[in-house]
């Protein structure tokens, strides 16, 4: 091949391969937790929704108006909007948010009364601080009253209530003597007793659990060794081949909680409590039985994550949207009104590329429980939109490559 058409061919190599992938940026994991949802894009970016009352969505504003027109309290963000950090690896959530961030630091944001934000205060945040004098951090998993942190060298770390010692660090105390901080750690401490911890292990019956070197695994909340992880009704969830589980457990109601699980399938599987149940806008039908084994949920395929939050689930699909169903008082499925979806729905596409986030209003929306969602079972998979940037260069590429082509042509004809 001569070498005026090598030169040629090359730009359209360039606008046919990496142009296409360079605008394909989607969600890659998502967490839930104590009324928000949180979504990792896959440039470290985070985007979140739901309760916000105390600012646990991390948007710059707190959530904790009442409607000028109505009595009805706004708590929630409504839309999945951008959270106010970057170059995040892992969340954990519960009431309280956190982000594990690539260079090994750790960041919170939301309630801070009890000492759960370890920045040394007691103070509620709606924007992310850095947890105190922790580094090197490769995991990180929200407890029921705070939070936990594994190093690189495998020790825990932990901080927030410690009245029953969740802390590890061998005391029931705190960091002062004010009565808010006499049993709450406000910065992180070490957990006595327990090394060479490999990951751990939340959503199931025994709260958070480290897993160590040898093999054993240690329910750290209360400092107890445990044999087997059970997973409410189900006594061996790893014969049904799930990768993940998530559970949460629920005050008030018959069952112990609920619990959603993913197969290598890409299939979503449930059991224990139907969500939505006895809570208020729960009119959809979910009031039902407790299905004491896993059932599949219809319509959900191609699942690559899953999660869940009191009485709303989330599944992320492989084209990077989020789907949810269950509960929506608090804005849990993305949406502006408050209707209970006892069905998968369409929550989140995904951030544009090179899009920036409005910010939220802080008054509630006015319910419109005639709009209807798109069902688990599109007729079309919705596809991202380029960037403009991206089509200009495009443009700019192909006219490069056939002016290029044209001259070469009519050089070689005289």
């Amino acid at each position: 091949m001569k070498t005026w058409m090598i030169q040629a061919i090359i730009p359209l190599i360039v606008l046919l391969v990496v142009i296409p992938c360079a605008g394909q940026a989607k969600l890659t994991s998502i967490w839930a937790g104590g009324g928000n949802v949180f979504a990792l894009n896959d440039d470290g970016t985070v985007w979140g929704w739901g309760d916000n009352y105390y600012g646990e969505v991390g948007v710059g504003f707190f959530s904790n108006t009442i409607s000028p027109n109505s009595n009805v309290i706004n708590h929630g963000v409504w839309t999945p909007s951008k959270v106010l950090i970057d170059n995040v690896t892992m969340i954990s959530c519960k009431g309280t948010s956190y982000a594990l961030k690539n260079d090994g630091t750790v960041w919170a944001w939301g309630y801070g009364e009890s000492g759960w934000l370890g920045d040394g205060g007691f103070e509620n945040r709606c924007v992310p601080v850095q947890v105190k004098n922790l580094t090197n951090v490769k995991a990180i998993a929200a407890g029921s009253q705070n939070c936990y942190a594994l190093k690189n060298d495998g020790t825990v770390w932990a901080w927030g209530d410690n009245r029953d010692g969740q802390c590890g660090d061998g005391t029931t105390m705190g960091d002062g003597t004010t009565p808010i901080s006499q049993s709450s750690r406000a910065s992180p401490v070490r957990y006595r007793g327990l090394e060479g911890v490999e990951y751990f292990i939340t959503g199931c019956d025994q709260g958070v659990v480290a897993v160590k070197n040898d093999g054993t695994m240690w329910a750290i909340e209360t400092n107890k060794r445990v044999d087997k992880i059970t997973y409410g009704t189900v006594p061996d969830p790893s014969a049904y081949g799930f990768i993940k589980i998530c559970g949460q457990k629920l005050a008030g109601m018959n069952a112990d909680g609920h619990y959603v699980a993913l197969k290598n399938d890409g299939t979503v599987w449930t059991w224990g409590a139907y969500v939505g149940k006895k809570f208020p806008y729960d009119s959809s039908g979910l009031d039902k039985e407790v299905e004491e084994s896993p059932t599949r949920v219809e319509g959900l395929d191609h699942v690559v994550d899953v999660a869940c939050t009191h009485l709303t689930n989330y599944a992320l699909k492989e084209d990077g949207t989020v789907w949810g169903w269950g509960r929506n008082n608090l804005g849990e499925l993305g949406s502006n009104y408050r209707t209970v979806e006892p069905y998968p729905v369409l929550v989140f596409k995904g951030p544009a590329p090179d899009s920036t986030p409005t910010p939220m209003p802080t008054s509630t929306p006015t319910p419109t429980p005639a709009i209807t969602q798109p069902s688990a079972t599109p007729a079309s998979t919705p596809t991202p939109t380029p960037a403009p940037g991206f089509e200009l260069a495009a443009a700019l590429l192909a006219g490069l490559a056939i002016t290029t082509l044209i001259t070469k042509l009519r050089k070689t004809g005289r």
